[in-house]
This record gives structure tokens, C-alpha cells and sequence, in this order.
């Protein structure tokens, strides 16, 4: 049986490094750094790592658990508010947005076309993200065996950005169609003064420069190019002064909104009444049903080995939806993104298993190693549709977008735990796998390295603290946790929580970029 150790832990390493899946929940661990591979022994161990079962401390076990968390990156729900603003219906029944259409009847909405494209720049470069996890477990263990339902939701919001369809519009008799440059031009004559206009927004002379000579090489006449920035510069300049609800624009934001503008007129852009710009939505939730099983190897002076396997059905629901942000007859805010990651979905069954193991040195070492969804189990996606129930064929810049579903990839997670005084617990885990989310980019994967301490000083009291970090992105920086057991030997409380160090916006608040909360009620006799 010593040998079978070897196999197994080759097997686990072979897939680390390539193997990907989705985030590895911390369920019942999230207190102490979401650190549970090598220190789980009760029913949970049929998720962590069924090898915990050779080393019940209980012959009988049952958790109950409720976990939620929020994640937010910067770049996305703080933006999609500012593009919100665009949309929303003036005194006089029109928006921003609604002007953009009619370039000739308001050419100052020229600066508030860049003010968004700026926007739109920024979701694009920071690639941020707004993700949803919860989870509910209820378990059960009988000595060495373990079983229950494991249900887990991981929903993603990413952003799909349209450069292409950003050009202000004419509208004549009713018909709408992308402004030329001489309409442009004829709409803004004078707004320069014959080059006396004082610029207040657009303050640095050699941006000036850069830009005047950038909208020469367009097509713009030289005069013509000075009408156009006076007038962008005297819309963005009267926001700042105004204190406009549409965002005032930082000027190296705003050139670069108005370098998009340009490649749109060169590259034969369309008018933003067609433009595309929405934030894809993608989840995915599913209920595991383990059988595990856990059995020890006495390693004599070596101390025990525990090896373990769990066979795992699952039912999963894969949504899938876009919210057009400009596009689409109403206005969108950020917390319609959370609102509406449970909209279209399908769902389908997959089995696979985990293989596991755990090292026992005395009784202060713990050493353990996991390898879960060693089949790859994949989930089928729906038909992409946007808010209003239509079929979406194609993303933002033309492509077909991808309905080929979701797969749970092989993930690999080791971790240790020490026990140096009897009071004094210590464990940390890393994720060999660099995971996929449900998004399939690398920009939006997870690699996390976690761990905390745990004092046990009373048979009724537990105090828990840690943190953990993904190391594969760096949106959303370092998460601090901490959490508490109450109630006696046989029958207790647990709470616990994650705090990121950094903050973002949501709904125009500032939020921490990560925020979890987790209860289990735990019997065990």
C-alpha cells in the first residue's frame, strides 16, 4: 500500500504548472487564509481532500455552511457607472448620449463624445473585472467515508469594448449617419476664435501640438483641427467647472479618447448609435454529490500516510448574458451586472474524481497534496443574449463570440500544517495550477497562496486569522481574513470573513476590492 503514495502524488504534480480550473472555494477555511488541504479532516475533507479522512478525529460529522463574497477590480463597475451618466435623460429629455446622434444641433457634445471614448480606453487598458462566488455545503462523515452536496456559483463580469463605431452623427429628415469630417468641421467653425481661443482644459502646449498635427494627418484643414479642439476643450473644461454628473476627463485620457475618434474616421468607423460596448456576463453554478473515502498507511517510524478518492456527479448551470452599455434604450448601472449573472442558462450533468493525499509526521506535521476534476467535467453554455433577449452572434469588434461552455480543468493545490504547541494551529496552501476562471483569458486567471493561524486555547472558543493572495493577478491585492468558533465539543459556531486591503468603486461607492462572509454549523460526536 507505501507504494501507491508515488503514484499518486507523480500524478497530482504532472498536471501542476498546465492544468487549469475554476477558483478553489475556501470552504470552511476562509478564516485561516483559505488554507484546508492538509488541515481538514472532518466531512469537508470530501471537497479539500478526501486523503483527510484516514485521520477522522471524529467517527461522525456534519457541517452546514452559507458563504458569499464580492469581488471588484478597478477599471469596470466604477466606469460603467461614469457611462451610466451618458444615458441618463436631461431637463430637457435628452442625454448626453442622445445629442451624440445630432452633432450639427449640438456640437458641444463633440468633448463628451471624447469624455466617453476616454472611458471606454480605460475599461479597455485596466481589464477589470466584477465576480460574485457563493457557496452551500451540506456534509456528512462516518469514520473514513464522507458525502454531501457541494454547491458553487462563480460568476464573472468582463468588459467588451467597441472602438470601431464611435463617430458623432448627423441626423437629416429623420436618418442618422456617421458625421464626416467636413461636417464636423462645418458644426464647430469659429470655435477657435481664428486661433485666439484660450485653451483651459487642454493646458500643455506640446499636447496641443501632438494633437492639432494628429487631426491634420486625418483630414482636417489646419483651422479646422483648432475648431474642433476648442470645442472639445470648452465641454470638458465647463463639466470640471459645472461639476457634471458626466465625469470630467484628465487630459492625457481625453487625447487618447480623441486618437479613437481619429482611427474610427481612418479606418471607416461607424456612428455610436451602433456601437457595441457591453460587459459579457458569465457563470457558472454547480452542486457537487462526493463519495469519499480515505484510508491510512502506518509508516512506522516515518509516521502515517492517508490516500484518498472521491467520485463526484455534478449538476451544473452555465449563464450566459451581455449588457449593452450604450446600445440599448435604457440606462445600466453597476449593479445591474451583479443583478443579472443568473439570467440564461443550461444545464447538464458531468462525473469526475479527486485523488488526494495527506501526510501525517508525530503529531505536529501535516504535509497534503490534491488533485480535483482529474476528467475535466465540462458544463454547456447557452446561446449568448443581451439584456432585452436577443441573440448575440457577434462580440464587440465583429468576432463570433464563444458558446462552447465551460470546462472544470484539472487543478493541483498542496498545503501544510504545523501544530507546534497544543493550543497553536499554523497552515498555509498554494495552488500548483494556474486556474482558470469562466472567462477564458489569461487576463482573468487565479494562482492562490493563503494561510493564517489558528488559537484553540478553550474546548469552546477558536480564534482564526490569516490572508491570502492571488499571484496571478494583481488587480485586486492582498485579502485579510479572520474568523471564530463558539460552542462546546460536540456542537458549534463558526464565522468567518475576508477584507481586501484595497478599495474600489461599485454603485459609486468605495468598496473593498474583495469582501467574503462565511457561517457553518458544525455537529460532531
Amino acid at each position: 500500500m507505501r507504494k501507491l503514495a508515488i503514484p499518486l502524488a507523480l500524478c497530482a504534480l504532472s498536471l501542476a504548472g498546465t492544468a487549469q480550473a475554476a477558483t478553489f472555494q475556501p470552504i470552511g477555511n476562509l478564516g485561516i487564509g483559505g488554507a484546508g488541504v492538509a488541515r481538514t479532516t472532518n466531512a469537508l475533507a470530501a471537497y479539500w481532500n478526501p486523503a483527510g479522512l484516514a485521520f477522522n478525529e471524529t467517527s461522525f460529522s456534519m457541517p452546514v455552511e452559507v458563504s458569499a463574497g464580492l469581488r471588484v477590480s478597478k477599471g469596470l463597475a466604477d466606469n460603467v457607472d461614469k457611462i451610466e451618466k451618458f444615458t441618463e435623460k436631461g431637463a430637457n429629455g435628452l442625454s448626453t448620449f442622445d445629442k451624440f446622434k445630432d452633432i450639427n444641433a449640438h456640437p458641444e457634445a463633440l468633448g463628451d463624445v471624447i469624455a466617453m471614448l476616454a472611458v471606454f480606453k480605460d475599461i479597455e487598458d485596466k481589464k477589470g473585472t466584477v465576480s460574485l462566488e457563493a457557496n452551500t455545503e451540506f456534509a456528512m462523515q462516518i469514520k473514513h467515508f464522507a458525502f454531501g452536496a457541494f454547491g458553487n456559483m462563480e460568476g464573472f463580469a468582463r468588459p467588451d469594448i467597441d472602438l470601431k463605431n464611435v463617430l458623432p452623427a448627423t441626423t437629416v429628415n429623420g436618418v442618422t449617419t456617421p458625421a464626416s469630417i467636413s461636417q464636423i468641421t462645418t458644426a464647430t467653425a469659429g470655435a477657435s476664435q481664428n486661433g485666439a481661443y484660450s485653451y483651459q482644459f487642454f493646458t500643455d502646449a506640446t499636447q496641443r501640438s501632438n494633437l492639432l498635427s494628429q487631426l491634420e494627418a486625418a483630414g482636417f484643414s489646419a483651422t479646422g483641427a483648432q475648431d474642433f479642439l476648442a470645442t472639445a476643450d470648452k465641454t470638458l473644461y465647463g463639466n470640471t467647472q459645472s461639476g457634471s454628473t458626466i465625469s470630467p476627463t484628465p487630459p492625457n485620457n481625453a487625447a487618447a479618447g480623441i486618437t479613437d475618434l481619429l482611427n474610427a474616421f481612418t479606418g471607416s468607423g461607424g456612428s455610436i448609435d451602433n456601437n457595441r460596448t457591453a460587459v459579457v456576463l458569465r457563470n457558472l453554478a454547480y452542486v457537487e454529490f462526493p463519495i469519499a473515502y480515505g484510508h491510512p498507511i502506518d509508516l512506522g517510524g516515518y509516521g502515517k500516510l492517508g490516500i484518498g478518492a472521491s467520485v463526484k456527479p455534478i449538476v451544473g448551470r452555465v449563464y450566459s448574458s451581455e449588457l449593452l452599455l450604450v446600445n440599448q434604450g435604457s440606462s445600466v448601472s453597476s449593479g445591474n451586472i451583479t443583478s443579472n449573472l443568473t439570467k440564461n442558462y443550461t444545464e447538464s450533468t458531468a462525473v469526475t474524481f479527486d485523488l488526494g493525499m495527506f501526510y501525517k509526521y508525530s503529531d505536529w506535521f501535516n504535509f497534503g497534496l490534491v488533485g480535483k476534476n482529474l476528467t475535466s467535467p465540462k458544463f454547456s453554455a447557452p446561446p449568448l443574449k443581451d439584456q432585452h433577449g436577443n441573440l448575440v452572434a457577434t462580440d464587440a469588434n465583429g468576432n463570433p463570440v464563444d458558446n462552447s461552455g465551460v470546462v472544470l480543468k484539472p487543478q493541483v493545490r498542496a498545503g501544510i500544517s504545523l501544530d507546534p504547541l497544543s493550543w497553536l494551529t499554523i497552515a498555509a496552501d498554494l495552488d500548483l495550477t494556474k486556474n482558470d476562471t469562466v472567462l477564458p483569458s489569461a487576463d482573468y486567471t487565479s494562482r492562490n497562496l493563503g494561510g493564517g493561524l489558528e488559537l484553540h486555547p478553550f474546548t469552546w472558543l477558536k480564534l482564526r486569522g490569516g490572508m491570502y493572495k492571488n499571484l496571478a493577478n494583481n488587480d485586486v491585492g492582498p485579502v485579510a481574513t479572520a474568523g471564530l468558533s463558539l460552542g462546546i465539543k460536540w456542537f458549534y459556531f463558526d464565522i468567518d470573513g475576508a477584507y481586501g486591503l484595497e478599495t474600489a468603486k461599485f454603485k459609486e461607492k468605495n468598496y473593498p476590492k474583495e469582501a467574503r462572509v462565511q457561517t457553518t454549523l458544525n455537529i460532531q460526536f
